[in-house]
């Protein structure tokens, strides 16, 4: 993801079935580019489309109607894919989009325009969304204080331009120890 991001290329279909492990597992590959993009400068007629990311790994500003998005969008799904290596499930198993975006803001908090300037114009926000606050995202998904999971908190921001990017969380400290590289 790095690489491609480097060369302005956005996934943008990131999921735990789009990598490919070696047989023995300490080696991927991402896969399935029928999504991706040449990241844009933006200029005033340039949109991406807002249909993309597989429900359960779509960040909030999609969900949210936000057409011009960056490479963080990626981070997010990474983010995802990381707590389900974790727990063997799904972090937003939801049937809808309405229902992935409620439950992203019961763990995370509703966003509000001091936390994520410009959310509130988003096309698909609206006021009325139940009020939740952000839990601790290691006490919300059992994440003990030593573990290389930790990085989640800098993947899965709400605020796509507080969200780390791809090379960040590569070179996260998190990621250094030695419990992370067994990884694979």
């Amino acid at each position: 993801v790095v690489y491609c991001h480097a060369r302005r290329i956005i996934h943008r279909d990131l999921k735990p079935d789009n990598i490919l492990l070696n047989a023995t597992r300490d080696f991927a590959k991402v896969a399935d580019f029928g999504m991706a993009r040449a990241m844009q400068v933006f200029g005033p007629d340039f949109r991406y489309t807002d249909r993309l990311v597989t429900a359960w790994y779509r960040p909030p500003e999609i969900i949210l109607g936000d057409s011009f998005y960056g490479a963080q969008i990626d981070v997010w799904s990474l983010g995802c894919i990381l707590v389900e290596m974790m727990n063997l499930s799904p972090l937003f198993s939801c049937n809808t989009e309405i229902e992935c975006l409620l439950v992203i803001f019961q763990f995370f908090g509703t966003p509000n325009e001091e936390d994520w300037p410009g959310v509130t114009s988003l096309p698909n926000y609206i006021l009325q969304f139940p009020r939740w606050n952000p839990m601790e995202i290691t006490a919300a998904l059992k994440i003990p204080d030593d573990s290389p999971y930790r990085i989640n908190s800098d993947m899965l921001d709400l605020n796509p331009n507080r969200r780390i990017s791809a090379e960040e969380a590569l070179d996260h400290p998190a990621l250094q120890t030695p419990s992370a590289r067994a990884l694979g």
